[in-house]
């Protein structure tokens, strides 16, 4: 095991860009709103700005100026789709299945800003739900990340004080949680890990699976 995990109890992971590679699939929903407004489509570079704050900061970010009953009209389109195509094209990054079992010993979490029946969804697809003891997404927390609150949530649900937990995330929003909540951060170098501001509090690992030297 890494020297980060000495001492902890519980461990919390991000979802997107951190546990599964996602945004192929918040890609293609995204461009199936756009086309139905006769709008051009996105890359994934330009998409994945957006990604991490929550689906109305990432429709709002993707999609044009839009009134409040054009915005929801966006945020169903993408939804439905999406609900529809969960993970067409998702896949967990290389050794994540292997690191999870053998993190076993661990109480072991997610806490992520996608909505929390897709959040589930995609986990129960990709067939590793069973790992967790709690799962909390945008919908099932009262706050968003990196409000505090929400970590609050997670820890309590594992049984963990901050101080015998880690964050494991790709993310500036990650960083901010775990810094908000008073932990350890672990930054991985998938997803989105180029938006984190990297000091020396952070743990920083190529990969997930670097957490149990797989």
């Amino acid at each position: 095991m890494h020297p980060v995990l000495d001492g902890k109890k519980a461990i919390i992971f991000d979802l997107d860009g951190t546990l599964v590679d996602s945004f192929p699939d918040i890609q293609a929903s995204i461009n199936y709103a756009l086309r139905k407004r006769g709008l051009s489509e996105l890359s994934i570079e330009q998409v994945m700005e957006y990604v991490g704050s929550g689906v109305k900061v990432l429709i709002n970010g993707c999609i044009p100026t839009m009134s409040d009953e054009e915005f929801e009209a966006a945020l169903a389109d993408f939804r439905g789709y999406y609900a529809q195509h969960p993970v067409d094209l998702s896949r967990p990054y290389e050794g994540v299945e292997q690191a999870l079992v053998a993190l076993s010993d661990f109480a072991l979490g997610v806490l992520t800003n996608k909505p929390h029946g897709l959040a589930l969804e995609v986990l129960k697809q990709l067939n590793i739900d069973h790992y967790f003891k709690a799962i909390f997404g945008a919908d099932s927390s009262s706050a968003l990340k990196p409000d505090p609150a929400a970590m609050k949530q997670v820890l309590d649900a594992l049984e963990a004080g901050a101080e015998q937990a880690v964050m494991v995330g790709d993310s500036w929003v990650d960083a901010a949680a775990a810094k908000a909540a008073g932990m350890q951060f672990v930054l991985v170098r998938t997803g989105m890990w180029k938006t984190v501001e990297v000091n020396d509090d952070m743990v920083v690992l190529d990969q997930i699976k670097n957490l149990v030297n797989i």
